[in-house]
């Protein structure tokens, strides 16, 4: 049998690297691997729900997702959560083995793996995993495949695997031409980057198309039509558009604060290691920065005209491919250094191992207050029991919060996490004010006080929340 080590050194790296990263993401996230953290509109993908996804097929154009609901099979949170981490692992090592040549030192492609799994925006997209599986998927795949196929039919593959990944997350495509911009033994020049782009950009332009008709063909709809909880604001004059503009930059704001993890100053180290990087592999590497520019820029570009123009925000986490070009560069200057050898060498190794072992630290730190969420709604779902109609809740959700760490975004959170854990329907009364006034008489209900309260009224059970958060 092959070990790790000769694994590592052959054709076939890409296992070695993605069972080192797997094993990595898995202890980082171990306080979430046993019952991992859902969130409330990724219930549906667990449970089963279609009807509850559908309208993000109008307003989002998640089609691959919308089919995943309707599967026909059900698996338990934990395993979910264990194969989207899976293709995750698979993919980040997909990316490393493509980019780095194969006389890189195994500590470098691992490196530049874990950076690509173990990243702020790859943390909280991990929330909504049961959606994502086949999305993960779908990008694992592609990065496994970059690694054995020559350039030239990764480019065309382009074709299929864009318009699938745009209907699952609209992002992820630029993360598919991350790998074909940035690989190792590209022979670049610029018919080459203006073939893979066009090729790109009729893959997207085939995937809105596909979107379009698909929402015709259902909702009588041929475009996108956004939800109204995005709060979409048209650009329709030069008022509106600076209103935009300003959003944006927030969101852009935001984004860099989340790349940081909130920590002060980090973000200013990432900018230093990114003009540092991009200045001197100008220098050395003309096309690979150039191929790295237009890459990025394509897909920044999209995101700018899609935010500016229709004023929706644009969440952090949609950034991913940012992420995984940056450390691309980050990895691909470390190697320079050590062709240069000397304190160049030494600064840009020590660099890349402190983003690998800070991210490391910090991503696992993030999962605890998810662990005690967890916790206290095991131990209401225990208390409540398997047996028996409806739960109704009564009170305020958030008190599971826990000071807005764990952060449950709608009532849906906690009665699906009950429904899951019990088999039980489960209705937050904040929501369900009608179905808890016709099954709750006013007499039946206690004052909240510091502990939660269970009455049994028949075969419903009424959940009255404390008034502060449940004790652990």
């Amino acid at each position: 049998m092959m070990s790790v080590a000769s694994l590592l050194s052959s054709p076939h790296r890409v296992w070695a690297v993605a069972a080192v990263t797997y094993g990595a993401l898995m202890l980082v996230s171990a306080t979430n691997v046993v019952d991992p953290m859902v969130r409330s509109d990724d219930f549906p993908a667990l449970l089963g729900l279609p009807d509850q996804f559908y309208t993000k097929t109008l307003s989002e154009g998640r089609w691959v997702n919308y089919w995943w609901h309707q599967r026909g099979f059900l698996w338990p949170a934990w395993l979910n959560f264990a194969l989207y981490q899976f293709f995750g692992a698979l993919f980040a090592a997909g990316v490393a083995v493509t980019v780095c040549n194969k006389k890189t030192h195994s500590g470098y492609v691992i490196a530049l793996a874990l950076l690509v799994a173990i990243s702020p925006p790859a943390f909280f997209i991990t929330f909504w995993f049961n959606t994502l599986i086949p999305a993960s998927a779908l990008l694992a795949l592609f990065a496994v495949l970059a690694c054995y196929l020559p350039a030239g039919t990764m480019r065309w593959l382009l074709l299929p695997f864009v318009p699938l990944t745009l209907m699952a997350y609209t992002t992820y495509p630029f993360s598919l031409l991350a790998i074909c911009l940035m690989a190792d033994g590209v022979v670049r020049s610029w018919r080459d980057l203006a073939f893979t782009l066009s090729v790109f950009i009729a893959a997207f332009t085939l995937g809105m198309l596909l979107i379009y008709t698909l929402n015709y063909a259902e909702h009588g709809v041929f475009g996108l039509q956004m939800a109204e909880w995005r709060k979409p604001q048209q650009v329709v004059d030069w008022l509106s558009l600076r209103r935009n503009f300003v959003q944006y930059e927030l969101a852009l704001k935001s984004a860099g604060k989340m790349l940081s993890l909130h920590v002060p100053y980090f973000i200013l180290i990432h900018i230093l290691a990114f003009w540092s990087a991009l200045y001197y592999l100008s220098k050395v590497e003309k096309w690979l920065t150039i191929y790295w520019i237009f890459g990025i820029g394509i897909g920044m570009g999209l995101l700018t005209l899609q935010s500016i123009g229709s004023g929706v925000w644009l969440p952090a986490r949609t950034i991913g491919f940012v992420w995984v070009f940056y450390v691309i560069l980050c990895v691909k200057f470390a190697l320079y250094g050590q062709k240069v050898g000397g304190l160049a060498a030494r600064i840009s190794r020590n660099a890349i191992f402190f983003f690998v072992g800070i991210y490391f630290m910090l991503t696992a730190s993030i999962y605890f207050p998810f662990a005690q969420l967890q916790s206290s709604t095991r131990s209401l779902a225990e208390t409540v029991g398997t047996k028996g109609a409806a739960i109704y809740i009564v009170g305020d959700y958030k008190v599971f919060n826990l000071g807005e760490r764990a952060v449950i975004q709608h009532t849906y959170g906690l009665s699906y996490r009950l429904t899951y854990l019990t088999g039980r329907p489960a209705f937050v009364c904040e929501e369900f004010t009608e179905r808890c006034a016709e099954a709750i008489a006013d007499d039946e209900l206690a004052e909240p006080t510091d502990e939660t309260q269970i009455i049994q009224r028949g075969d419903d059970t009424i959940v009255v929340l404390p008034k502060a958060a449940p004790s652990q």
